[in-house]
């Protein structure tokens, strides 16, 4: 039987809907661990039977890395080798029910798109993480590329996972986001391309453009990533000549 832990990071909100899209998932999480960085939230878990731990956030930190520390103290109260598969999941998505199924489906060593979704191989997350997320800004970034550098499996949902919240962010979130791309090795093409999603991602340019001139030392994978994103360069050059920008509208 396929063991899988869920953890979910959450800040003030009890993730209800992406607890209920969990139970009725066709294989379903071996067990569920709430994150929070609420007393009400562990309360309101401990009611409906679902595991909490309890984080105080540290507000001075980028969202990123507030999350994979939360994360971490949650996987203090485990052991992950007993498990074959980690799920990190969003507190802002319902997934399909056969959203699990079709991932392992896959034999990846991650099955992801986002941060608001990714399923990881145990054996693999422990190599490459020694168990543990990567406390840096975009982590879950961090970790797919981390696992595309070294030649392993990733690969891109076969089902979408639906967002039900829309999210913003500061413009320090999009700088920061920006400078961390810098480190993980993207190239200054691709950061150009993003401009079409909005306005925010200036200060996204802003960010990479700092730690540039910085000459912020890169993650040891960055090369690797570098020429991986030259060598998509033209997909993403069709994309940003065809899709509508979203610059005017983005706020």
């Amino acid at each position: 039987m396929i063991k899988i832990l869920a953890i979910i990071p959450v800040l003030n909100r009890y993730p209800k809907e992406t607890i209920k899209s969990l139970l009725n998932q066709t294989i379903k999480p071996s067990r569920i661990i709430i994150a929070a960085g609420s007393l009400s939230v562990c309360q309101e878990c401990k009611i409906h039977g679902i595991d909490c731990i309890y984080v105080k956030p540290n507000f001075s930190e980028h969202v990123g890395i507030r999350v994979a520390k939360a994360m971490n103290i949650a996987l203090q109260s485990v052991n992950v080798n007993d498990y074959d598969y980690i799920l990190r999941l969003d507190d802002d998505v319902i997934l399909p029910p056969k959203f699990i199924e079709m991932c392992i489906r896959e034999n990846a060593d991650c099955v992801g798109g986002s941060g608001c979704a990714q399923l990881f191989k145990v054996s693999t997350f422990i190599k490459l993480f020694n168990g543990r997320f990567p406390e840096v800004v975009s982590e879950d970034t961090y970790c797919e590329f981390a696992i595309l550098a070294t030649g392993r499996k990733l690969v891109k949902w076969p089902i979408e996972p639906i967002y039900f919240i829309k999210k913003k962010h500061s413009w320090r979130y999009y700088y920061e986001i920006g400078y961390n791309r810098y480190k993980l090795g993207y190239d200054f093409i691709h950061i150009l391309f993003h401009l079409r999603h909005g306005i925010n991602y200036v200060f996204y340019l802003i960010g990479y453009i700092s730690a540039l001139i910085h000459r912020e030392k890169k993650y040891s994978f960055a090369n690797n990533i570098f020429w991986i994103k030259i060598k998509e360069i033209p997909k993403q050059l069709k994309e940003f000549l065809t899709s509508p920008s979203k610059f005017s509208n983005l706020k």
